[in-house]
């Protein structure tokens, strides 16, 4: 837990190419000792790959990242799935399953492909909703956790060319954001920050 918390310090706002190979290089020494103790496919394992997946998802590998969601999906579907429908790590594999779609989404907008542009985007918004369903089953619809999904969902909204809802869902990730951590948290300025940027987005349309 401990080389996975450094990693995602290495991984925070603003980071450098030499902090990103920190972070590899931490998580898969994670990786390695997870997999030793408990098999590659035990779910601690294919978090900490998991992770590294995020950082290929960053770097553009975007094969190397589905490859590494996928197997966190299924190990934590076989760890969790049969036992009951809610766990915040089933959250995490649909949020980085969204990810992974809008990236490709991203790529396929890069290429005026229109059509696979919203597929993917619809794609990404339904393991979006997934985790908020989740997280909300887990912890309550008030906790300042399901922002996070909530924003994703707007980022697609945004993609799909529909600015009146993606601003719903800043709003109310805003409000979660505030009711966690008050109104002067970083991440609230952060928050009314991206929907400032999203109204200036709709009147511009």
């Amino acid at each position: 837990h401990s080389l996975v918390g450094l990693g995602n310090v290495c991984l925070s706002e603003d980071v450098t190419g030499q902090q990103i190979a920190e972070a590899s290089r931490l998580f898969r020494k994670a990786s390695f000792i997870s997999s030793s103790v408990y098999g590659s496919n035990h779910v601690n394992t294919t978090t900490c790959d998991a992770l590294l997946g995020q950082i290929s998802l960053r770097q553009g590998n975007l094969q190397d990242a589905y490859k590494k969601f996928q197997k966190l999906r299924t190990s934590v579907m076989q760890t969790y799935g049969d036992k009951t429908t809610a766990h915040e790590r089933i959250a995490d594999a649909y949020m980085n399953m969204g990810y992974y779609y809008m990236a490709k989404a991203k790529e396929a907008s890069f290429l005026q492909d229109s059509v696979n542009t919203r597929d993917y985007t619809l794609r990404a918004m339904d393991e979006f909703e997934k985790a908020r369903n989740n997280i909300e089953t887990v912890y309550g619809s008030s906790y300042a956790g399901i922002a996070k999904s909530l924003n994703a969902i707007a980022e697609a909204y945004l993609v799909l060319q529909r600015p009146d809802s993606a601003i719903v869902a800043y709003k109310k990730a805003a409000k979660l954001t505030i009711g966690q951590f008050g109104g002067q948290s970083p991440l609230v300025a952060q928050a009314y920050a991206t929907l400032g940027a999203t109204y200036k987005y709709e009147s511009e349309q």
